[in-house]
């Protein structure tokens, strides 16, 4: 009987260390920058972990053609954006064990 309180214990603490790690990594991905670029590099995006855009960069030749500024910088926040969510994706794995736990990040 006693076992199984001594278990629940156990996966409590577990859950409370889980907790104060994931809230330790949210501060940290929110401070940290994650880059993305188009195919030519005519324009660069900076992004912070909490997907706010801190900084684009956009190349003096690339401003002459407005529809191809626009997909260049559509496709350097999107790349960004991938980066940010895969290095979260795997921070998470490291503090869950791999576990799927949703609405967590």
């Amino acid at each position: 009987m006693f076992g199984n309180l001594g278990e629940m214990a156990g996966l409590m603490k577990k859950a409370k260390d889980m907790k104060a790690n994931i809230a330790k990594m949210k501060e940290e991905i929110a401070a940290s920058e994650f880059y993305g670029t188009c195919p030519d590099n005519k324009v660069s995006v900076v992004i912070s972990g909490d997907f706010q855009v801190r900084r684009i960069k956009i190349a003096p030749d690339a401003a002459g053609n407005t529809e191809m500024l626009e997909d260049a910088v559509k496709t350097a926040v999107n790349s960004a954006v991938s980066s940010a969510q895969c290095n979260i994706r795997e921070k998470m794995q490291e503090i869950t064990g791999g576990l799927n736990i949703p609405g967590l990040f």
